[in-house]
């Protein structure tokens, strides 16, 4: 509910009546008194306007928070069987390598002057000269021990050569018998020619008469200062073992019989569990060609005929 409002000319009234009370009741005698009006100008007063309370609805925001229930998604994690192989080590057995010390090489001296040949038999090129009582390092022979591979001790560059065993004296006084020598190829230093003047020998063949056997080959044509005839290796049986024989046929030491047919007799008995066989080459002075095997014979077939070639 709303009061009226007062305003400033009912407040100007009032204390004009106020005043004229006061003034009338006064006991002293009446003086000519000059009463003052006052005036008031009418003032015009607003009076602050009562407040009513009025109930204005107030929104008070209001989180509240409600849980929901969100499903998180489970992970279960299946164990997946993983075999780790295990490896067990066996203990090896290590061997500490013995150090085996190797014996030196016997060592020889020359007792004539002797060719040093390229391989063991007379047959073979020549390397060079050995002094008397010079010394050499025996380090190979062939399986019967009647042939040395020597090598010169003392020297980086090494030139190894064949030398007859009756040619020399072992210094410490034994002989082959009595010291490990090893058995080598034979062909271990053979020298094969690089000059490629000459071929192989053709048309190779042998014939057998009891325990020979006569070999056939033609001629191959050489100059007077190349030809060194021919090399023929042979493994033949001799009082029931193989030894191993070498050829060389050159005919009458002239080149002018180097023409047509050519033939060398090699001895070959029976009663020998390995069988026999042999091998020819050209040699001249540069060295040897490659080699042709030459067709061998049996013992048991003494009548064979051989094709024996008439030109070279």
């Amino acid at each position: 509910m709303t009061r009226p409002r007062r305003t400033g000319r009912s407040h100007a009234l009032i204390t004009i009546m106020t005043l004229q009370i006061f003034a009338g009741v006064s006991c002293a005698p009446a003086l000519p008194t000059l009463i003052p009006t006052l005036v008031v100008p009418p003032v015009e007063v607003s009076l602050p306007p009562t407040l009513s309370p009025t109930l204005t609805p107030s929104f008070t925001s209001t989180f509240t928070i409600t849980p929901t229930s969100t499903e998180t998604p489970t992970f279960t994690i299946t164990p997946t069987l993983t075999i780790t192989p295990t490896f067990t080590l066996t203990p090896t057995i290590t061997r500490t390598p013995t150090i085996t010390r190797t014996p030196a090489p016997p060592v020889v001296s020359i007792l004539v002057h002797s060719s040093c040949l390229f391989g063991p038999g007379s047959a073979y090129l020549w390397r060079y000269g050995l002094l008397p009582t010079a010394w050499m390092e025996v380090v190979g022979q062939i399986q019967d021990g009647s042939w040395l591979l020597l090598d010169e001790p003392y020297i980086k560059d090494k030139h190894p050569c064949w030398v007859k065993t009756s040619l020399v004296r072992f210094n410490d006084g034994g002989d082959v018998t009595t010291h490990n020598i090893p058995v080598v190829d034979p062909d271990i230093i053979l020298y094969f020619s690089t000059m490629h003047f000459y071929r192989p020998p053709q048309g190779v063949t042998s014939i057998r008469k009891g325990s020979r056997v006569t070999v056939y080959w033609a001629a191959v044509r050489m100059t007077e200062d190349d030809f060194y005839g021919y090399l023929i290796e042979a493994w033949v049986c001799q009082d029931h073992q193989q030894v191993f024989r070498t050829y060389n046929p050159y005919p009458n030491e002239t080149v002018k019989q180097n023409v047509g047919l050519q033939w060398e007799i090699i001895p070959d008995e029976p009663g020998c569990l390995l069988p026999s066989h042999a091998r020819i080459y050209t040699q001249e002075k540069h060295g040897v060609t490659g080699y042709v095997n030459i067709p061998w014979p049996a013992y048991t077939d003494p009548t064979a005929t051989p094709t024996i070639p008439l030109t070279p």
